[in-house]
C-alpha cells in the first residue's frame, strides 16, 4: 500500500486516449491534495491541475527537484496537444 502526502513528487503515467499511439510516458507532479477513495490532485510545472487515482502514481525520491513554479519560463514539449484541437503538429 502506498502512503501519499500533500507536497510529494509522483511519476504520473499519462493515460492515452488512442491505443494505437505508443508514445506515452512518465510526468514528475507535485501532489495538492488527496481526495477521497485515492484519488489524487495533481499539479505540474505549469500550474495546471489533474485528478486521477494513486494507482497511476508512484513515489518520487528525486533529490535535485525544485518546487519552485515559474511560468514564464516553461517551454511545451514539441509533443504537448494544443487544447483546442488536440493536435501535436504546432499548426496554428
Amino acid at each position: 500500500m502506498r502512503q501519499f502526502d500533500v507536497g510529494d513528487f509522483v511519476y504520473f503515467q499519462r493515460q492515452l486516449n488512442d491505443t494505437l499511439n505508443i508514445s506515452f510516458g512518465y510526468i514528475i507532479s507535485r501532489i495538492k491534495a488527496i481526495r477521497l477513495l485515492g484519488v489524487l490532485e495533481l499539479q505540474g510545472t505549469d500550474e495546471r491541475t489533474i485528478q486521477d487515482h494513486s494507482k497511476n502514481c508512484a513515489p518520487c525520491h528525486l533529490p535535485n527537484l525544485d518546487p519552485t513554479i515559474i511560468t514564464s519560463t516553461w517551454i511545451p514539449p514539441l509533443d504537448y496537444p494544443c487544447q483546442v484541437c488536440q493536435r501535436t503538429d504546432n499548426v496554428d
